[in-house]
């Protein structure tokens, strides 16, 4: 009886989709208006992640012409929170100014507007669901 509801619930789990798999999230980066230095959008899929400014991942991506860069991700379902610049110096770190602002094109998640402080993972929050999304962000300068 036992093994008949084990596999019962595993014939279950795979046929309703419970395992969890990637789904494409794009991301359309609006505005670029140099074509040196690479792009970096850095992902983070907890409140502690982006508390700790440790991303879950890190998308590096070259920009061939100026207006918008592209780029596609597999991501797994769940909340997400992200920023991007643009790094022009190509040091792989976001220039600040000495207020610690970004000296470089940058962007956050819901196209977020920078304020006084660090915004919060709920301002920038984004749901992927099992088919995917699309997130166009504008690049800002200072």
């Amino acid at each position: 009886m036992k093994l008949n509801a084990l596999c019962s619930f595993v014939i279950f789990a795979v046929c309703s989709g419970l395992t969890a798999s990637a789904a494409p999230v794009k991301f359309l980066i609006q505005n670029v208006t140099h074509t040196k230095g690479p792009i970096y959008i850095s992902l983070f899929s907890t409140q502690q992640s982006w508390a700790d400014e440790t991303p879950t991942s890190i998308v590096k991506i070259s920009p061939v012409e100026k207006g918008t860069a592209i780029s596609v991700v597999d991501l797994a379902p769940g909340d997400y929170a992200f920023f991007v610049f643009h790094d022009l110096d190509d040091n792989g770190e976001v220039a600040t100014t000495f207020l610690g602002f970004p000296a470089e094109p940058y962007a956050f998640s819901n196209n977020f507007k920078l304020k006084m402080s660090k915004p919060n993972f709920a301002d920038l929050k984004f749901v992927v669901d099992e088919i995917g999304a699309t997130h166009s962000v504008k690049l800002l300068e200072k």
